[in-house]
């Protein structure tokens, strides 16, 4: 100590440290086996590579195109072996979503030098095909019950860049079990969703890099959803999307559609409309033809996964535009609104935050706080 709550460290190696553990290593070979298993191990070896750019890639079945490995390989030949490299290469190829296994091993090149290494990856792909099915069961305070089936298929690796394709098709009912006129609150809904993940940024025009631990994701989908609410009405509802998915570390997370369309297409049953809307306020602005198209930014940060913190917090912001910007290339009608295929283009901007603090009082017990505020303007 020097005093003044201060202290001077000194750090050395220990003289019994071995030689290879305080020598710097170089990366010679970079080999990687993109559909490797124990069964095909020497099969494997014994292929001519493929050669692309620092990598030599052993795999007969052309699994996945190569330059896959540029954004998840972070080492370069002749390169010193560093940790950083070796954290964010494993991270990668583990967050793609296209590996079930994934091993990277380092082996000293028997030379007499001895400061080279020899790199081998060996991956082994996820099924490419997965079907899974769910139901969930609801019961709310208002006296509704209902369930729902969902059934998603997935194809992985769709045009051997790691693609992920979605395609799923639910369907759920609701009743009210009492209440007043519960014999006309009844109500079913089917909905069919497809969903095309990339994993890379996809932007016309230029090129984003990454170089953190995290996987971006450019995802494109397109969704179809009726919903039929008994002898009162039906709604048919259209939805496209195009934007990114992107951590900018553990905590943070952003959302980004450019690009979002959608049209409902409402249908009245009810004989009686001026009662019907009577009896739901709001419901007659509802049942109208709308058409969206707009853009929308989510931001996310939580410091959740932190265990040893006492105090951890998440918050979640949102801005949604529609028809704004779209609506500079749309002519007015002769009422003054602007209208795409006789349906008024819906403009508006929404604003929305959710804050949530938790406090750990003990280890049994947490404080919880929530402020959510929003804003719109039409």
């Amino acid at each position: 100590t020097i005093g003044k709550n201060l202290v001077d460290i000194r750090v050395r190696v220990k003289d019994i440290a071995p030689d290879a553990g305080i020598k710097p290593f170089t990366i010679k070979n970079i080999n990687i086996y993109p559909s490797y298993s124990l069964r095909r191990d020497s099969t494997l070896r014994k292929l001519d590579p493929l050669v692309y750019h620092d990598f030599n890639i052993y795999d007969d079945r052309n699994t996945f195109k190569p330059r896959v490995f540029d954004r998840l390989v972070f080492f370069k030949k002749d390169e010193l072996y560093n940790r950083r490299d070796h954290n964010l290469s494993l991270n990668r190829m583990v967050n793609i979503g296209a590996f079930q296994n994934v091993k990277a091993e380092f082996l000293p090149l028997d030379s007499f030098k001895n400061d080279q290494l020899d790199l081998n990856i060996y991956l082994t792909p996820l099924r490419k095909n997965s079907l899974s099915f769910g139901v969930t069961g609801t019961s709310k305070s208002n006296n509704f019950v209902g369930s729902e089936v969902k059934l998603t298929q997935t194809k992985r690796n769709v045009f051997r860049g790691a693609e992920i394709l979605e395609l799923s098709a639910s369907g759920g009912f609701e009743t009210q079990v009492s209440g007043k006129s519960a014999q006309n609150l009844n109500s079913y809904s089917l909905t069919g969703e497809a969903k095309l993940t990339f994993p890379r940024f996809i932007v016309p025009f230029f090129k984003p890099s990454s170089t953190n631990a995290f996987i971006p994701k450019t995802i494109a989908s397109v969704s179809y959803q009726l919903l039929n609410r008994g002898s009162l009405y039906t709604l048919n509802s259209f939805k496209g999307e195009y934007g990114y998915s992107f951590k900018e570390n553990q905590f943070k997370e952003h959302i980004f559609n450019p690009i979002s369309i959608n049209y409902v297409q409402p249908s009245i049953k009810s004989r009686d409309t001026v009662a019907l809307f009577d009896s739901i306020p709001g419901l007659q602005y509802t049942l109208q033809p709308q058409l969206i198209i707009g853009s929308n930014y989510n931001f996310t940060y939580t410091n959740q996964m932190d265990q040893s913190r006492r105090n951890n917090m998440y918050f979640n912001g949102s801005i949604e535009t529609g028809g704004n910007l779209w609506g500079l290339f749309v002519p007015k009608n002769g009422e003054g609104k602007r209208s795409l295929f006789d349906v008024d283009l819906n403009q508006f901007v929404r604003l929305e935050a959710d804050f949530r603090d938790y406090y750990k009082i003990n280890r049994g017990v947490t404080w919880a706080n929530r402020l959510n505020i929003g804003y719109g303007y039409a």
